[in-house]
């Protein structure tokens, strides 16, 4: 079953990546990229976990992802639209100079909010840094209390840094493309520097993964736009993206224990696999064996964002902060990420797999 799933899959990133003009970064053919590799690292640990997937998740996974191809339809023939008139952008010292102590000052203020959630979920001052970090996340991740949350003005301050990081980091793409010295270009980084290191301090690494991905996709669509492309370029830069995702990975598995990541000894293999591969047994083992709420929200898990948003506002609203973890048949945790396809159809049913990838893409 998972190998035709697999084939399927294929198809729809063969077809997308066609019908897209060779966009690598075309919403569908990212879409369907991820899920080949999810499905490629599940196939790859069947016996290893142990676990054999139903008809009901084959067809749930063959439904939502033909739904998004759907909703892709008009971006195929979407072409880049970025500057007419090509320039470097300068940024001058003294504006990088303010935005910078804004920078560090939210810093400042998102670890003071780390550490008091953690010493409010029981971790002692003298703690390593890794065991803050996993105590703050334990905290965020499971605890309902008022208390274990970050403070909004600090929140909207981290999210405040997270654009402007995106920002510079544009400019940075877009002056290394025109041919800007690193040694005058370098200065546009240094708030995405400020950005990983508070990203990496909340035990989470979604935001790195996202700035690389980011990264890859402003040189990707601005060397398309300023310069010539040729067939041996596109073969150069899909070259360094898969060498830069290698290296993410690597990445990704040597800092867990920095983080606080480290309660379970895995292996760079078995490591990779639950984060990759691990989604598709989980969502399986969902349909199997769904869970009941007594949650009073309206999709309680599809839109866990707003809920906490109206929560402020309403705190009489019951909503759900993070979904359950779940093991393998044998025993291996797989975590809790179950591709949206849970979150759809334990909302909305059926018709939720039908309809929101297919909203979702075309509003990409």
């Amino acid at each position: 079953m998972l190998f035709f799933l697999l084939i399927y899959i294929l198809t729809l990133l063969l077809t997308s990546y066609y019908l897209s003009k060779a966009n690598l970064f075309s919403p569908a053919v990212l879409a369907f990229f991820s899920f080949s590799f999810a499905v490629f690292f599940a196939i790859l640990n069947t016996d290893y976990w142990r676990f054999k997937v139903s008809e009901t998740t084959i067809v749930i996974i063959i439904l939502g992802l033909f739904s998004f191809l759907l909703g892709a339809i008009p971006d195929f023939n979407r072409r880049f639209k970025i500057f007419d008139n090509p320039r470097i952008i300068n940024v001058s010292n003294l504006k990088i100079g303010i935005l910078l102590c804004i920078s560090f000052a939210i810093y400042f203020f998102y670890q003071r909010e780390i550490l008091r959630i953690a010493l409010f979920a029981g971790a002692a001052s003298y703690d390593s840094s890794s065991d803050i970090m996993e105590t703050y996340r334990s905290s965020m991740m499971f605890s309902g209390d008022p208390e274990a949350k970050i403070n909004t003005w600090v929140n909207q301050g981290g999210n405040f840094l997270m654009v402007l990081s995106y920002v510079f980091l544009f400019i940075f793409c877009n002056n290394k493309t025109l041919g800007a010295k690193f040694r005058k270009n370098w200065k546009n980084l240094i708030i995405v520097v400020v950005f990983i290191f508070q990203s990496l301090s909340t035990g989470g690494r979604a935001n790195v993964l996202a700035m690389i991905a980011a990264y890859l996709f402003f040189d990707f669509v601005l060397s398309c736009k300023y310069k010539k492309t040729s067939s041996k370029n596109q073969i150069k830069y899909y070259l360094t993206v898969l060498i830069t995702v290698a290296l993410s990975l690597w990445s990704f598995y040597l800092i867990r224990e920095f983080i606080g990541r480290s309660t379970v000894d895995f292996n760079f293999r078995e490591y990779i696999s639950m984060y990759i591969g691990g989604s598709i047994p989980l969502l399986d083992n969902y349909i199997l064996h769904p869970i009941k709420t007594a949650y009073n929200s309206f999709g309680e898990e599809t839109f866990m964002g707003i809920n906490d948003f109206i929560y402020k506002f309403y705190p009489k609203i019951i909503y759900k902060t993070n979904l359950e973890f779940r093991y393998s048949p044998n025993g291996y945790v797989l975590g809790n990420v179950y591709t949206p396809f849970r979150r759809y159809f334990h909302d909305f049913g059926w018709i939720g797999v039908a309809i929101l990838p297919f909203c979702i893409s075309f509003c990409y």
